[in-house]
């Protein structure tokens, strides 16, 4: 993992794909096949092209990341 500035335990209600990034240590196809495969679940609002991700999906991966979490969408 990257040494950075982002925390779980730190109140954000959502991270965007490039703190989620930082905060796990990975890149972007990582991220990409970890949400896509349903091990990170996250949030996607209709008509938007971005991915959010809150604090809660981000623990329940690090607790258990072989667990299939289902996107909202």
């Amino acid at each position: 993992m990257t040494n950075s500035n982002f925390s779980v335990n730190e109140f954000k209600p959502v991270y965007t794909n490039k703190e989620v990034m930082e905060l796990l240590g990975i890149k972007a196809e990582l991220l990409r096949k970890l949400r896509n495969e349903g091990y990170l679940g996250y949030t996607k609002y209709p008509g938007l092209d971005k991915c959010w991700y809150t604090a809660q999906n981000i623990i329940d991966f690090l607790n258990n990341p072989v667990a299939v979490h289902q996107a909202w969408k």
